[in-house]
């Protein structure tokens, strides 16, 4: 039986005996004459006659030959392909290369994976000198759109798994932005390809270090990716703000011109884009212009002083009468359901919401009251969550003082909204008072401030279990706060609430199931309780 047969046989079987056998009839002859093996699923791998599968199934079996997540694994394999004779190896690399310019988009991206295997083995040992420039022609604008696409999506593999520190690798880097650059340019009429190259760039940036450190070739690859930003296909805008984001990332202390330039009116026009994978990437870069800044900011403490490479440019600051109220806005595109948990534009912004808060402190308290203020009291379900979420999230980062007095006026508003019709605001509520009672407890005045907070609680915990779960957490770090200063005194502030809170959560520790975690939740509670009672 022919290894083409095999491969049919493999993926394609009427039954499970007939697979199996066919992959055992595999193994045994790459176990048995490895190089034989290799010549012969190369070669189904680049004939146009066999069908798709039989051909994805052989790249996969030749890829899996030369490639392992064990590190030693990945190691023995590498030295047995580099003993392979250099013409049997030559042979498998050209009809790897030109199975990438095949017309099956399913075969080419099974060839990208095979030409980034044997690239990862040959680069770092100088071997294959000739693959960037191959690739370079590949991806040139007169090209097949289908050669172009397999080329950069090699590219964006090899990039993925090799090391940039090795210098054999480095010394590729101009082939990888030239390639690179050549498909993503908006002078580029083929969006896929366009899409491919962004993704490569993602992929290669850590290698082209050397690159970006010049100005000039980094101001055309910014230009690039901004160009890529305001295009007409949300797919690859939304590609292109995480592109920036990972610029931002890695290349923070040259980001000032471009910031100054084009950057935060971009960024802001992304954040209000109506599709919601192109807003949640533009968000995403200010979520990584705060982390970044506050890395430096831990940094500088940490060796007591400013460094030339620890410079924080404030982009966060500078930017809050432009960025924050887009960001609070955005922070009411919720989910419909309240039971659909995927990531959303509100989430994503509530996320950076904090992030800012926790980078400029104080700053952000003015424009998220104002947010507040209006939207409260709103008919309206979706402004009202956003507003409580929004002041939920800047309890990390501004000054306590300011935060204590916030709250005590915020509080009773908040605690009305546990009462509220709606599930998704309920469960806000529940989770910024969780947030209060861990962040900035002593807001909470235990004589006329903490009974209320229970008493939502207790509300809470007979609520939908994402409400319930909220409430426990919330009790757990009231306890832990409130309970610590009064270690040592035979009873604790929350002592008066135990007959209540206990049975209450007896009840919810004994549902049939654990929906949302509430009947863990409830049994975290319970010991919070009785470890402070002991």
């Amino acid at each position: 039986m022919d290894i083409s047969t095999l491969l049919q046989n493999a993926i394609l079987g009427q039954t499970p005996n007939e697979r199996q056998q066919a992959e055992h009839e595999l193994s045994r002859l790459a176990e048995e004459n490895w190089v034989t093996y290799l010549g012969l699923m190369v070669q189904v791998l680049g004939d146009e006659s066999k069908k798709t599968e039989v051909r994805m199934l052989a790249g996969l079996g030749l890829k899996n030959q030369l490639t392992s997540k064990d590190t030693l694994k990945k190691q023995q394999l590498a030295e047995k392909w580099m003993a392979v004779d250099v013409q049997a190896r030559e042979e498998i690399k050209n009809i790897a290369l030109s199975s990438l310019m095949t017309q099956d988009d399913r075969v080419a991206n099974q060839a990208a994976q095979l030409v980034a295997a044997i690239a990862d083995i040959e680069l770092p040992r100088g071997e294959w000198s000739q693959l960037m420039h191959i690739i370079v022609e590949n991806t040139k604008q007169e090209k097949p759109v289908n050669v172009k696409r397999a080329s950069l999506l090699s590219i964006g593999y090899i990039c993925e798994t090799a090391d940039p520190t090795n210098p054999q690798i480095a010394a590729q880097s101009n082939g990888i932005l030239i390639a690179i650059v050549q498909g993503a340019q908006s002078s580029e009429p083929s969006t896929i390809v366009r899409k491919t190259a962004i993704n490569a760039l993602v992929n290669s940036l850590e290698f082209i270090a050397g690159n970006f450190e010049r100005e000039g070739e980094r101001n055309y690859i910014m230009q690039v990716v901004c160009e890529a930003t305001t295009d007409k296909d949300a797919e690859l805008q939304a590609l292109a703000y995480g592109a920036l984001a990972r610029i931002m990332s890695l290349y923070y202390a040259y980001m000032g011109v471009y910031m100054e330039k084009a950057l935060y009116g971009l960024t802001v026009t992304g954040m209000r884009s109506e599709n919601d994978q192109v807003a949640c990437m533009a968000v995403e870069f200010w979520s990584t212009v705060c982390e970044e800044e506050l890395e430096i900011q831990l940094q500088r403490e940490e060796i007591e002083g400013e460094t030339d490479d620890l410079v924080s440019y404030n982009f966060a600051v500078v930017a809050i009468q432009d960025v924050l109220p887009t960001l609070l806005t955005l922070l009411t595109r919720q989910n419909d359901d309240p039971e659909d948990d995927d990531w959303s534009v509100a989430m994503a912004a509530g996320a950076c919401l904090q992030l800012f808060a926790q980078n400029t402190g104080s700053h952000v308290i003015e424009p998220t009251l104002k947010f507040v203020e209006s939207n409260l009291t709103s008919p309206n379900w979706r402004n009202k969550e956003a507003a409580v979420m929004a002041f939920g999230s800047i309890l990390d980062g501004p000054e306590r003082e300011q935060l204590r007095g916030l709250i005590t006026q915020a509080l009773p508003p908040i605690l009305a909204l546990m009462k509220d019709e709606s599930l998704q605001v309920k469960e806000t509520v529940s989770w910024c008072l969780g947030r209060i009672a861990d962040l900035v407890v002593d807001s909470i005045d235990v004589e006329s401030t903490l009974p209320h907070i229970l008493e939502a609680l207790v509300q809470g915990f007979q609520d939908h279990p994402k409400v319930s779960t909220n409430c426990c957490w919330t009790l757990i770090n009231l306890v832990e706060q409130l309970c610590s200063a009064a270690a040592e005194s035979e009873s604790s502030v929350m002592s008066p609430y135990y007959g209540e809170l206990v049975p209450r959560l007896i009840q919810i520790s004994g549902r049939n199931d654990n929906e949302h975690s509430a009947r863990t939740s409830a049994y975290e509670a319970l010991s919070a309780l009785i470890k402070q009672d002991n």
